[in-house]
């Protein structure tokens, strides 16, 4: 099977953030996948990720600085994009111009209109663009809508969505755009929310409506919870609250 798959050469722009080193040891496990070239606009921490690849990998991993210069010298098939989230749909829109697929972290970009350049780019271009939301392959959730899907579970009438996912302060330090407007393009909504609030659509269906409360948390330039409230067809309603703000504990028993 693996053998009938294309070659397909990928660059990885945003190599030196948190997320990279995830899309490194997947594309090491494809058989016909390579990581063609890497990219971050620091040195420090992209070069000697590069360099580590570099060694496993034939002819090599170049590292670059600049994305341009390594989408028109390397010319790869797939682009991954791992930066901060601003420069999501640049670098996706320059990935499409020099003839790649592009994959890139959630969320898509942090203005409609953004992600509405992006599709126009791929259409143009002929090539496919994908977010990563790589949660809804979890075998719980594969089983989950295995179950809405054949209706075993009857139809749903109210879905509620609880993501406890604790980011203490020092999450927030790892990155200098980390738990900023500027860095994040929002708060908790398009940092970690992405992920709960896509599996609640892939689950309960896309919404009519959407509406949703932000309260205020300090130390941290942003919200960082939220309660999410959506409409879906026939009048279900569906909610999510994700909480990276406080620990959360669990109580079972009368």
């Amino acid at each position: 099977m693996a053998s009938e798959l294309p070659s397909l050469r990928f660059a990885i722009i945003g190599c030196g953030g948190i997320i990279a080193p995830t899309h490194i040891r997947a594309l090491q496990q494809i058989l016909n996948a390579q990581i063609a070239a890497m990219c971050d606009i620091n040195p420090d921490t992209g070069a000697p990720r590069a360099a580590e690849v570099a060694e496993s990998t034939q002819p090599g991993c170049p590292f670059f600085t600049d994305h341009r210069e390594l989408l028109a010298k390397i010319k790869p098939d797939v682009v991954s994009v791992c930066t901060p989230h601003p420069f999501h749909a640049p670098i996706a829109v320059d990935g499409f111009a020099a003839g790649a697929h592009v994959l890139t972290e959630k969320p898509m970009s942090i203005e409609v209109a953004e992600a509405d350049r992006m599709i126009a780019a791929a259409d143009a271009a002929g090539k496919i663009l994908a977010v990563n939301f790589q949660q809804r392959f979890r075998p719980l959730i594969e089983r989950a809508k295995a179950l809405v899907d054949n209706g075993e579970i009857g139809s749903l009438v109210r879905v509620l969505v609880v993501e406890p996912w604790l980011r203490t302060f020092a999450y927030y330090k790892l990155s200098t755009w980390r738990g900023t407007w500027a860095g994040e393009g929002s708060a908790v909504l398009l940092n970690q929310s992405p992920h709960t609030l896509d599996l609640l659509c892939h689950l309960a269906g896309e919404p009519k409506k959407v509406w949703g409360h932000l309260p205020g948390h300090v130390r941290v330039s942003q919200w960082r919870a939220g309660l999410h409230h959506l409409q879906h067809r026939r009048g279900r309603r569906s909610g999510a609250h994700p909480d990276c703000g406080r620990p959360w504990r669990y109580r079972t028993g009368g």
